[in-house]
């Protein structure tokens, strides 16, 4: 159960770091002008 929870876990944070990424990449696109 708690390998689970951890599992979910890793989940949820490498979902938030690749949207974190993604985001930070479109406002510097944004920021350039083009």
């Amino acid at each position: 159960m708690i390998d689970q929870i951890l599992w979910e876990g890793l989940w949820l944070l490498g979902f938030v770091v690749a949207a974190a990424m993604i985001f930070r990449h479109l406002l510097r696109q944004t920021r350039s002008g083009d």
